[in-house]
């Protein structure tokens, strides 16, 4: 025989208060009153010094892009100028090991 236990609002409360999910909830909730918020002048400076690094980095890594770049293909064009010109017609030997 089964037994149905119809549970009232205080029952769900008391079972909520054991609930280790509801537990973390409040308890961040908690944590989050006392945090030290920055003010807005504060975080409109500290927001404007993270894009300025941001932009700054990405400036160095094009700069160091396109010095990879330009040397890359200049050390092609070294290589390729060293062996002499390569025409159409001749063949290119290619050794098999």
């Amino acid at each position: 025989m089964t037994i149905i236990k119809t549970l009232k609002m205080e029952d769900i409360k008391e079972l909520a208060k054991h609930n280790r999910f509801t537990n973390y909830v409040r308890e961040s909730f908690q944590e989050l009153t006392k945090v030290t918020w920055p003010t807005k002048n504060q975080a409109v400076r500290l927001t404007a010094i993270v894009l300025g690094f941001c932009l700054a980095f990405a400036i160095f890594l094009a700069g160091v892009d396109y010095a990879a770049s330009t040397g890359y293909t200049e050390v092609l064009k070294l290589s390729i100028s060293s062996r002499g010109a390569i025409s159409e017609s001749a063949p290119i030997s290619v050794p098999v090991s």
